[in-house]
Protein backbone atom coordinates (compact mmCIF):
# COMPACT_ATOMS: atom_id res chain seq x y z
CA UNK A 1 0.00 0.00 0.00
CA UNK A 2 1.08 3.38 -0.77
CA UNK A 3 0.53 6.05 2.14
CA UNK A 4 0.89 9.69 1.70
CA UNK A 5 0.84 11.32 5.14
CA UNK A 6 -0.06 14.60 4.91
CA UNK A 7 1.32 16.57 7.60
CA UNK A 8 1.36 20.58 8.12
CA UNK A 9 3.46 20.46 10.85
CA UNK A 10 7.22 21.67 11.80
CA UNK A 11 8.43 18.85 12.91
CA UNK A 12 10.46 18.38 16.17
CA UNK A 13 12.33 16.22 18.19
CA UNK A 14 10.54 17.19 21.29
CA UNK A 15 6.53 17.62 20.87
CA UNK A 16 3.97 14.73 20.96
CA UNK A 17 2.31 15.87 17.69
CA UNK A 18 5.75 15.35 15.81
CA UNK A 19 6.66 12.39 17.65
CA UNK A 20 2.96 10.56 16.84
CA UNK A 21 3.68 11.86 13.30
CA UNK A 22 7.21 10.33 12.88
CA UNK A 23 6.39 6.72 14.89
CA UNK A 24 3.05 6.25 12.73
CA UNK A 25 5.38 6.50 9.59
CA UNK A 26 8.01 5.02 10.91
CA UNK A 27 5.63 2.10 11.50
CA UNK A 28 3.98 1.89 8.59
CA UNK A 29 7.26 1.51 6.76
CA UNK A 30 8.22 -1.17 9.02
CA UNK A 31 4.69 -2.83 7.86
CA UNK A 32 6.28 -2.97 4.55
CA UNK A 33 4.18 0.10 3.04
CA UNK A 34 5.39 2.81 1.03
CA UNK A 35 5.16 6.07 2.97
CA UNK A 36 5.66 9.34 1.70
CA UNK A 37 5.86 12.09 4.76
CA UNK A 38 4.51 15.46 2.85
CA UNK A 39 5.46 18.36 5.82
CA UNK A 40 6.99 21.43 6.14
CA UNK A 41 10.86 21.95 6.09
CA UNK A 42 12.28 21.46 9.59
CA UNK A 43 15.80 20.87 11.36
CA UNK A 44 14.35 17.70 12.53
CA UNK A 45 16.68 14.62 11.90
CA UNK A 46 13.73 12.23 9.72
CA UNK A 47 17.00 10.19 7.86
CA UNK A 48 17.66 7.90 10.57
CA UNK A 49 14.12 6.69 10.42
CA UNK A 50 14.87 5.93 6.63
CA UNK A 51 11.35 8.19 6.07
CA UNK A 52 10.70 9.20 2.37
CA UNK A 53 9.98 12.90 2.96
CA UNK A 54 8.64 16.06 0.58
CA UNK A 55 9.27 18.53 2.73
CA UNK A 56 7.83 22.38 1.98
CA UNK A 57 9.66 25.88 2.43
CA UNK A 58 8.48 27.81 5.67
CA UNK A 59 7.41 31.03 4.17
CA UNK A 60 7.19 33.21 7.25
CA UNK A 61 3.57 35.12 7.04
CA UNK A 62 1.73 35.05 9.94
CA UNK A 63 1.91 39.55 9.62
CA UNK A 64 1.78 39.52 5.78
CA UNK A 65 -1.54 38.72 3.68
CA UNK A 66 0.35 38.46 0.39
CA UNK A 67 2.99 36.20 2.41
CA UNK A 68 0.19 33.99 3.48
CA UNK A 69 -1.27 33.77 0.03
CA UNK A 70 2.05 32.83 -1.70
CA UNK A 71 2.76 30.23 0.90
CA UNK A 72 -1.15 29.14 0.65
CA UNK A 73 -0.32 28.57 -3.57
CA UNK A 74 2.78 27.32 -2.72
CA UNK A 75 1.79 24.67 -0.44
CA UNK A 76 -0.70 23.73 -2.98
CA UNK A 77 1.51 23.00 -5.91
CA UNK A 78 3.85 20.61 -3.73
CA UNK A 79 1.30 18.90 -2.58
CA UNK A 80 -0.08 18.28 -5.93
CA UNK A 81 3.86 17.39 -7.51
CA UNK A 82 3.91 15.02 -4.79
CA UNK A 83 0.43 13.38 -5.49
CA UNK A 84 1.38 13.00 -9.17
CA UNK A 85 4.76 11.89 -8.64
CA UNK A 86 3.79 9.18 -5.69
CA UNK A 87 1.02 8.22 -6.93
CA UNK A 88 -0.78 6.95 -3.12
CA UNK A 89 -3.23 4.56 -2.78
CA UNK A 90 -4.88 6.87 0.36
CA UNK A 91 -4.29 9.97 1.72
CA UNK A 92 -3.86 9.96 5.38
CA UNK A 93 -4.39 13.58 7.28
CA UNK A 94 -3.37 14.63 10.74
CA UNK A 95 -6.14 17.40 10.69
CA UNK A 96 -6.00 20.83 10.73
CA UNK A 97 -8.78 23.38 11.20
CA UNK A 98 -8.15 25.34 8.30
CA UNK A 99 -6.38 23.20 6.18
CA UNK A 100 -8.88 22.32 2.82
CA UNK A 101 -5.54 21.08 0.93
CA UNK A 102 -6.38 17.14 1.54
CA UNK A 103 -9.53 17.59 0.86
CA UNK A 104 -8.88 18.83 -2.59
CA UNK A 105 -6.02 16.79 -3.35
CA UNK A 106 -8.03 13.70 -3.00
CA UNK A 107 -11.35 15.17 -5.38
CA UNK A 108 -9.05 16.30 -7.93
CA UNK A 109 -6.73 12.70 -7.82
CA UNK A 110 -9.58 10.36 -7.04
CA UNK A 111 -7.45 9.49 -3.91
CA UNK A 112 -9.81 8.27 -0.48
CA UNK A 113 -9.21 10.57 2.09
CA UNK A 114 -8.64 9.31 6.02
CA UNK A 115 -8.39 11.99 8.23
CA UNK A 116 -7.19 11.49 12.22
CA UNK A 117 -8.13 13.64 14.40
CA UNK A 118 -6.41 14.43 17.42
CA UNK A 119 -8.59 17.15 19.00
CA UNK A 120 -11.82 19.47 18.92
CA UNK A 121 -10.68 22.30 16.63
CA UNK A 122 -14.15 23.82 16.81
CA UNK A 123 -13.42 24.14 20.52
CA UNK A 124 -10.20 25.15 20.75
CA UNK A 125 -10.21 27.47 17.66
CA UNK A 126 -13.22 29.19 19.78
CA UNK A 127 -11.36 29.18 23.16
CA UNK A 128 -8.67 31.14 21.86
CA UNK A 129 -10.87 33.67 20.22
CA UNK A 130 -12.96 34.09 23.41
CA UNK A 131 -16.03 33.73 25.51
CA UNK A 132 -18.25 36.97 23.28
CA UNK A 133 -17.67 35.26 20.10
CA UNK A 134 -17.10 31.85 21.47
CA UNK A 135 -20.33 30.16 19.61
CA UNK A 136 -19.83 32.40 17.11
CA UNK A 137 -16.78 31.05 16.09
CA UNK A 138 -17.07 27.51 17.06
CA UNK A 139 -20.16 26.88 14.43
CA UNK A 140 -17.61 28.97 11.81
CA UNK A 141 -14.94 26.06 12.40
CA UNK A 142 -17.43 23.02 12.50
CA UNK A 143 -18.90 24.49 8.96
CA UNK A 144 -14.99 24.85 8.10
CA UNK A 145 -14.95 21.36 8.78
CA UNK A 146 -18.26 19.43 7.57
CA UNK A 147 -17.03 18.72 3.59
CA UNK A 148 -13.90 17.26 4.67
CA UNK A 149 -15.27 15.18 7.76
CA UNK A 150 -18.30 14.65 5.42
CA UNK A 151 -16.57 13.29 2.51
CA UNK A 152 -13.36 11.57 4.05
CA UNK A 153 -13.51 7.65 3.26
CA UNK A 154 -12.90 7.04 7.05
CA UNK A 155 -12.12 9.39 10.47
CA UNK A 156 -9.68 8.10 13.33
CA UNK A 157 -9.89 9.68 16.63
CA UNK A 158 -7.43 9.64 19.39
CA UNK A 159 -10.45 9.39 21.94
CA UNK A 160 -14.07 8.21 22.38
CA UNK A 161 -15.28 11.28 23.61
CA UNK A 162 -13.86 12.65 20.38
CA UNK A 163 -15.65 9.71 18.44
CA UNK A 164 -18.74 10.93 19.54
CA UNK A 165 -18.49 14.76 19.15
CA UNK A 166 -17.92 13.50 15.09
CA UNK A 167 -20.77 11.27 15.30
CA UNK A 168 -23.35 13.84 16.88
CA UNK A 169 -22.31 16.89 14.91
CA UNK A 170 -21.34 16.06 11.19
CA UNK A 171 -23.25 13.66 8.90
CA UNK A 172 -21.03 10.56 9.24
CA UNK A 173 -22.16 6.96 9.85
CA UNK A 174 -20.46 4.89 12.93
CA UNK A 175 -18.63 2.56 11.10
CA UNK A 176 -16.29 4.93 9.54
CA UNK A 177 -15.46 6.58 12.55
CA UNK A 178 -12.79 4.73 14.45
CA UNK A 179 -11.27 5.21 18.17
CA UNK A 180 -7.41 4.07 18.34
CA UNK A 181 -5.60 5.00 21.24
CA UNK A 182 -2.32 6.95 21.23
CA UNK A 183 0.61 4.88 22.48
CA UNK A 184 4.19 4.48 22.90
CA UNK A 185 7.75 3.14 21.60
CA UNK A 186 8.17 0.62 24.17
CA UNK A 187 11.94 -0.99 22.17
CA UNK A 188 13.04 2.63 23.54
CA UNK A 189 12.06 2.21 27.01
CA UNK A 190 13.59 -1.54 27.62
CA UNK A 191 16.62 0.13 29.39
CA UNK A 192 14.66 1.58 32.10
CA UNK A 193 15.34 0.23 35.26
CA UNK A 194 11.88 -0.71 37.78
CA UNK A 195 10.59 2.05 40.19
CA UNK A 196 12.98 2.03 43.54
CA UNK A 197 11.09 4.85 45.44
CA UNK A 198 12.54 7.20 47.86
CA UNK A 199 16.18 7.29 46.57
CA UNK A 200 17.00 10.75 46.57
CA UNK A 201 16.72 13.60 48.94
CA UNK A 202 13.66 15.50 47.32
CA UNK A 203 10.57 13.77 46.27
CA UNK A 204 10.78 14.39 42.35
CA UNK A 205 7.58 15.00 40.79
CA UNK A 206 8.22 14.89 36.83
CA UNK A 207 5.11 16.79 34.48
CA UNK A 208 6.09 17.07 30.74
CA UNK A 209 3.31 19.67 28.81
CA UNK A 210 3.08 22.52 26.99
CA UNK A 211 0.43 25.51 27.39
CA UNK A 212 -2.74 24.17 25.93
CA UNK A 213 -5.66 25.86 27.86
CA UNK A 214 -6.42 22.18 29.17
CA UNK A 215 -3.51 21.63 30.57
CA UNK A 216 -4.03 22.83 34.23
CA UNK A 217 -0.53 24.44 35.55
CA UNK A 218 -1.65 26.32 37.75
CA UNK A 219 -3.19 23.44 39.99
CA UNK A 220 -0.16 21.40 40.23
CA UNK A 221 1.93 24.73 41.54
CA UNK A 222 -1.29 24.99 44.34
CA UNK A 223 -0.58 21.43 45.22
CA UNK A 224 2.89 22.08 45.64
CA UNK A 225 2.46 24.91 48.12
CA UNK A 226 -0.06 22.80 49.90
CA UNK A 227 3.07 19.75 49.96
CA UNK A 228 5.57 22.35 51.15
CA UNK A 229 3.29 23.37 54.15
CA UNK A 230 3.75 19.92 55.67
CA UNK A 231 7.86 19.94 55.05
CA UNK A 232 7.67 17.51 52.59
CA UNK A 233 11.06 17.39 50.52
CA UNK A 234 9.00 18.40 46.82
CA UNK A 235 10.49 19.32 43.57
CA UNK A 236 8.68 19.49 40.70
CA UNK A 237 10.35 19.29 36.89
CA UNK A 238 7.93 20.78 34.47
CA UNK A 239 9.62 19.96 31.33
CA UNK A 240 7.89 22.20 28.56
CA UNK A 241 7.33 22.75 25.05
CA UNK A 242 5.40 25.89 25.32
CA UNK A 243 6.62 29.18 23.21
CA UNK A 244 8.16 32.07 24.44
CA UNK A 245 5.85 33.78 25.74
CA UNK A 246 3.54 31.04 27.30
CA UNK A 247 6.66 30.07 29.28
CA UNK A 248 7.16 33.57 30.67
CA UNK A 249 3.85 33.51 32.04
CA UNK A 250 4.77 29.65 34.16
CA UNK A 251 7.20 31.61 34.92
CA UNK A 252 5.86 34.55 36.61
CA UNK A 253 3.02 32.24 38.31
CA UNK A 254 6.09 30.54 39.97
CA UNK A 255 7.44 33.74 40.97
CA UNK A 256 4.25 35.28 42.45
CA UNK A 257 3.67 31.94 44.58
CA UNK A 258 7.15 31.77 45.79
CA UNK A 259 8.01 28.47 43.97
CA UNK A 260 11.00 29.22 42.34
CA UNK A 261 13.16 27.29 44.70
CA UNK A 262 11.07 24.10 44.37
CA UNK A 263 9.98 24.21 40.79
CA UNK A 264 12.48 23.74 37.53
CA UNK A 265 10.95 25.08 34.24
CA UNK A 266 13.13 22.82 31.82
CA UNK A 267 13.24 22.82 28.27
CA UNK A 268 11.20 20.26 25.80
CA UNK A 269 12.97 16.78 25.73
CA UNK A 270 13.94 15.09 22.70
CA UNK A 271 11.78 11.74 22.27
CA UNK A 272 15.04 9.30 22.71
CA UNK A 273 15.92 10.97 25.96
CA UNK A 274 12.22 10.27 27.60
CA UNK A 275 13.72 7.23 29.15
CA UNK A 276 16.81 8.91 30.64
CA UNK A 277 14.46 11.96 31.83
CA UNK A 278 11.63 9.55 33.23
CA UNK A 279 13.69 7.58 34.93
CA UNK A 280 14.98 9.95 37.20
CA UNK A 281 11.72 11.29 38.68
CA UNK A 282 9.16 9.81 41.54
CA UNK A 283 5.94 10.64 40.50
CA UNK A 284 4.51 11.62 36.90
CA UNK A 285 1.83 14.03 36.33
CA UNK A 286 -0.95 14.09 33.63
CA UNK A 287 -3.13 17.23 35.04
CA UNK A 288 -5.90 18.35 32.99
CA UNK A 289 -8.83 20.26 33.27
CA UNK A 290 -12.45 19.19 33.47
CA UNK A 291 -12.97 20.49 30.00
CA UNK A 292 -10.43 17.90 28.75
CA UNK A 293 -12.29 15.60 29.93
CA UNK A 294 -15.44 16.44 28.87
CA UNK A 295 -14.29 16.60 25.50
CA UNK A 296 -12.45 13.45 25.31
CA UNK A 297 -14.18 11.25 28.06
CA UNK A 298 -10.39 9.35 28.96
CA UNK A 299 -7.28 10.77 30.12
CA UNK A 300 -6.04 8.19 27.83
CA UNK A 301 -5.82 11.48 24.75
CA UNK A 302 -2.95 12.52 27.02
CA UNK A 303 0.18 11.55 24.78
CA UNK A 304 2.72 11.57 27.57
CA UNK A 305 0.39 8.82 29.75
CA UNK A 306 1.72 6.21 27.78
CA UNK A 307 5.14 7.45 28.02
CA UNK A 308 4.98 7.63 31.71
CA UNK A 309 3.64 4.36 31.73
CA UNK A 310 6.42 2.55 29.68
CA UNK A 311 9.32 4.14 31.94
CA UNK A 312 7.69 2.05 35.23
CA UNK A 313 7.05 5.31 36.81
CA UNK A 314 3.73 5.99 39.11
CA UNK A 315 1.24 7.99 37.79
CA UNK A 316 -1.11 10.81 38.81
CA UNK A 317 -3.93 12.01 36.47
CA UNK A 318 -6.84 13.98 36.61
CA UNK A 319 -9.90 11.86 35.91
CA UNK A 320 -13.56 10.81 37.10
CA UNK A 321 -15.52 8.11 37.83
CA UNK A 322 -17.98 8.77 34.50
CA UNK A 323 -15.15 8.53 31.71
CA UNK A 324 -14.35 5.41 29.72
CA UNK A 325 -10.36 5.28 31.17
CA UNK A 326 -11.46 5.78 35.09
CA UNK A 327 -10.65 1.52 35.59
CA UNK A 328 -7.73 2.57 35.37
CA UNK A 329 -7.29 4.03 38.69
CA UNK A 330 -9.67 0.99 39.92
CA UNK A 331 -7.03 -1.56 38.55
CA UNK A 332 -4.74 0.47 40.17
CA UNK A 333 -2.70 1.72 36.96
CA UNK A 334 -2.70 5.51 38.02
CA UNK A 335 -4.16 7.40 40.73
CA UNK A 336 -7.46 9.12 39.53
CA UNK A 337 -7.85 12.66 41.00
CA UNK A 338 -10.59 15.20 40.44
CA UNK A 339 -10.13 18.02 38.08
CA UNK A 340 -8.59 21.65 38.86
CA UNK A 341 -8.51 20.33 42.71
CA UNK A 342 -4.90 21.01 44.04
CA UNK A 343 -6.05 20.16 47.30
CA UNK A 344 -6.58 16.53 45.99
CA UNK A 345 -3.69 16.55 44.17
CA UNK A 346 -1.23 17.40 46.87
CA UNK A 347 -2.62 14.53 48.87
CA UNK A 348 -2.35 12.23 46.12
CA UNK A 349 1.33 13.37 46.08
CA UNK A 350 1.78 12.71 49.70
CA UNK A 351 -0.01 9.35 49.75
CA UNK A 352 2.24 7.92 47.08
CA UNK A 353 5.21 9.68 49.10
CA UNK A 354 4.52 7.52 51.87
CA UNK A 355 3.17 4.40 50.54
CA UNK A 356 6.38 3.36 48.72
CA UNK A 357 4.39 0.04 48.17
CA UNK A 358 1.80 1.57 46.47
CA UNK A 359 3.24 3.89 43.92
CA UNK A 360 5.62 0.88 42.94
CA UNK A 361 2.29 -1.25 42.59
CA UNK A 362 0.90 1.43 40.38
CA UNK A 363 3.92 1.81 38.82
CA UNK A 364 4.42 -1.51 37.42
CA UNK A 365 1.09 -1.88 36.62
CA UNK A 366 1.03 0.53 34.14
CA UNK A 367 3.68 -0.65 33.16
CA UNK A 368 2.48 -4.28 32.22
CA UNK A 369 -0.81 -2.81 30.73
CA UNK A 370 1.16 -0.57 28.11
CA UNK A 371 2.90 -3.50 27.27
CA UNK A 372 -0.34 -5.50 26.07
CA UNK A 373 -0.82 -4.58 22.56
CA UNK A 374 -0.11 -0.42 23.14
CA UNK A 375 3.17 0.54 21.22
CA UNK A 376 3.36 2.24 18.24
CA UNK A 377 3.65 -0.45 16.43
CA UNK A 378 0.32 -2.18 17.49
CA UNK A 379 -1.32 1.30 16.89
CA UNK A 380 0.07 2.05 13.30
CA UNK A 381 -1.40 -2.05 12.82
CA UNK A 382 -4.90 -0.88 13.52
CA UNK A 383 -4.63 2.54 11.34
CA UNK A 384 -3.52 0.30 8.77
CA UNK A 385 -6.18 -1.74 9.26
CA UNK A 386 -8.40 1.03 8.46
CA UNK A 387 -6.20 2.38 5.38
CA UNK A 388 -6.78 -1.21 3.68
CA UNK A 389 -10.60 -0.90 4.49
CA UNK A 390 -10.79 2.16 2.51
CA UNK A 391 -8.40 1.28 -0.16
CA UNK A 392 -10.48 -2.09 -0.81
CA UNK A 393 -13.43 -0.40 -0.83
CA UNK A 394 -13.05 2.74 -3.65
Amino acid sequence: MKIMYYANYSLSEGDAPSNHIIQICAKFKQRGNKVLLFTRKTGCQLAKYGLKTFRVPIVESNKHKTLRRISKVLWRALANAAMMLFRPSVLYQRDRADDWIPLSLSLRWGVPLVVEVNGWYPMDVAEKRGHEVYWEVYWKVVELLRPRYEHAAALITSSPGLRELILSTFRVSPDRVVYISNGTDLDMFRSVKPYKPGEGDKFVLGMIAGYHPHIDIKSVLKAISFLLRKKIPIELRLYTYANDEDKERIQLMVQEMNLVEFVKILPKVPYYKLPEVLSQIDVCLAIYKKTCLEKHKSIEAAMKLWDYWASQRPVIATDLPWTYSYHHHLEKRLLAIPPEDPQSLAQAIETLFRSPDLARTIAMNGYHYVQSGHSWADVAARIEEVLRKVVTQR
